[in-house]
């Protein structure tokens, strides 16, 4: 109970001038011009006396004395300077340093924190870095590309400068793989690395801990806990749907040949399970049952203009490629034949009163039409896609388009300027049937008269 401390044998008392020196209040010593949290480093001091003059020293931490520079705050009592790196006005290189408080009264010189500032412990105090960035800041943390599916994956975390101390526990991992292991950090300097392992596919952030390295002074950063972007695994790969091909309308036919190339359009599309999404697309073509033979890579989209001649059978395939390097299997559409009806085939029925008219300027050199309200022209097929082929013109009218009895399209075959042999309809079905299309002309007034150039179909 009466037991007290005693004041060791070998304690100095010292009337000291400067007391109570501390740097940043006790955070980060560190300049940093232009980063406002840490462009001016904050210096108290009490004075127990009134000073004639006070001074800021400073050193490098090897002992070599740099410069210094007058400070007000002479008088007894607490004083705050905010130092900004520059001595004369000219900012000091990057590196280390350790400051000192001199002040004069009369003969006598006081100095904080010592008569000799540059040792461990007081670097370990007073010593600041002055650079373009705090040195335990963490300037950038990178990632693996991502979406990635490698076994291996290695992170960079670049410092503010050149700092220790890194290891394997000061990092952080959440996400939804699993299995990962992380190594041991490699680097030196500002620049550092590390890696992981093992891990499943799914999701990874990896984060570094706050305080988890050291600079020249002993600063211990960065302050709070930093997290890399986000890093999706996929090891899974793509899954493509069969192409399908479908004859376009708004399009012209190339020639007024018999075998004038079908305007169509060749579409498909995957889904990714992984969750990398699809990249490109390649596609490959059969031609009248032969082999496979690449018909383009690399596409982006999911669609693309062909051309099919009739007479001819064709089949596709694609596969996928997702944005992690994960290629699918190849999926082929069904095997289509091309086929251009002309008007002059008797497949078509023909209801009221119908003129063929020969002309080289028609698909196949002749065209069918009619003026005549409700004239009929009728077709049947079978196929998966089937599109009318007509004249837009001044004179020309309107007709409606019946699919199977139901009406389908109403088109108005009217045009500024005069186009032969145009695809004015088209229309797809998922898979080959039987069907009928009829073409029923309305009778526009002034214009009645509409064009039957022929069919196209895709048996």
């Amino acid at each position: 109970t009466n037991a007290g401390p005693r004041r060791p044998v070998y304690a100095t008392r010292v009337d000291a001038g400067i007391i109570g020196l501390e740097l940043a209040n006790g955070g980060q010593r560190a300049i940093a011009p232009g980063d406002p949290a840490h462009d001016t480093l904050r210096i108290e001091w009490t004075n127990t006396v009134a000073f004639d003059s006070l001074s800021l020293r400073v050193f490098r931490t090897d002992g070599t004395f740099v410069d210094s520079q007058g400070l007000g705050g002479t008088a007894a009592g607490g004083h705050v300077y905010n130092w900004d790196g520059r001595l004369g006005g000219t900012l000091l290189p990057s590196g280390a340093y350790v400051i000192q408080l001199q002040g004069l009264r009369g003969g006598s010189v006081y100095t904080a924190p010592s008569v000799s500032p540059v040792s461990d412990t007081q670097i370990a105090r007073f010593g600041l870095m002055i650079g373009a960035a705090v040195p335990t800041s963490v300037v950038s943390f990178a990632r693996p590309v991502s979406p990635n599916r490698a076994s291996s994956l290695t992170w960079t975390v670049t410092f503010g400068a050149s700092v220790s101390g890194l290891r394997t526990t000061d990092f952080v991992r959440s996400g939804t793989a699993t299995g990962c292991i992380i190594g041991t950090p490699a680097g030196a300097g500002a620049v550092w690395k590390v890696t992981l392992t093992g891990c499943s596919a799914g999701t990874v952030t990896l984060g570094v801990k706050a305080d988890a390295v050291v600079d020249a002074v002993r600063n211990w950063g960065p302050d709070g806990q930093v997290n890399a972007a986000q890093l999706l695994i996929d090891r899974s790969k793509p899954v493509a749907t069969a192409p399908r091909i479908s004859l376009r309308s708004g399009v012209d036919l190339p020639s007024t040949s018999a075998t004038a190339v079908m305007p169509a359009t060749l579409s498909w599309s995957a889904t990714d399970p992984g969750g990398a999404g699809i990249r490109s697309y390649d596609l490959k073509r059969s031609v009248d049952g032969g082999t496979f033979a690449d018909y383009a890579t690399g596409v982006t989209g999911t669609s693309m203009s062909i051309g099919l001649t009739p007479g001819h059978t064709y089949r596709f395939e694609v596969r996928a490629t997702d944005r992690a390097g994960n290629v699918g299997g190849w999926v082929a559409g069904p095997t289509v034949r091309a086929a251009l009806t002309q008007q002059t085939s008797t497949s078509i029925t023909w209801t009221g009163t119908w003129t063929s008219v020969t002309d080289s300027r028609f698909s196949g050199g002749s065209v069918r039409y009619t003026t005549a309200t409700w004239a009929k022209a009728t077709y049947s097929f079978t196929g998966r896609s089937i599109a009318w082929v007509t004249t837009f013109a001044p004179n020309r009218g309107i007709a409606k388009i019946y699919l199977d009895g139901v009406l389908a399209a109403t088109v108005d075959t009217t045009s500024a300027t005069t186009t032969f042999h145009r695809v004015a309809f088209a229309k797809t079905w998922s898979a080959s049937g039987f069907h009928t299309i009829r073409i029923v002309v309305v009778g526009t007034a002034g214009r009645p008269r509409v064009d039957v150039d022929g069919f196209e179909i895709l048996r």
